[in-house]
């Protein structure tokens, strides 16, 4: 989830890729966004979202509300900022936070720790 297309458009040609399969929301509206999960059909197993949906931390509400809806799917807030306050918003949530722009290694090594610890949590329960 992000406001700017083109970073948008260039994650999700990343991730479809790595044969992910991509529901990208370019809304910095907590119900659009919920809107566009709703047409995918399913929850996310990952969300990969922007902090400052237009200058605002709307990622975080956004986020918040795709859980409320979903559960705990996995996040990581990408932010521009590396100010101390979001860190600490962000850590105070419990989620990973990655400075743009994002480097495709760490992407993926953070995206498959969680991938990987949501499949063993699913598969102990």
């Amino acid at each position: 989830m992000d406001n700017e297309h083109s970073i948008l458009e260039g994650m999700s040609q990343l991730l479809e890729g790595w044969a992910c399969a991509v529901t990208a929301a370019d809304t910095a509206d907590t119900a659009g966004a919920l809107a566009v999960m709703e047409q995918a059909g399913r929850p996310p197993d990952l969300m990969l979202v922007d902090f400052h949906l237009d200058g605002q931390d709307a990622g975080l509400k956004s986020i918040a509300a795709l859980r409320e809806r979903w559960g705990d799917i996995p996040a990581v807030v990408v932010t521009a900022d590396y100010g101390e306050e979001v860190r600490e918003r962000v850590r105070s949530l419990e989620l990973a936070t990655m400075r743009k722009p994002v480097k495709p290694a760490a992407l993926r090594a953070i995206m498959n720790q969680f991938l990987l610890a949501r499949r063993q949590a699913v598969a102990t329960a």
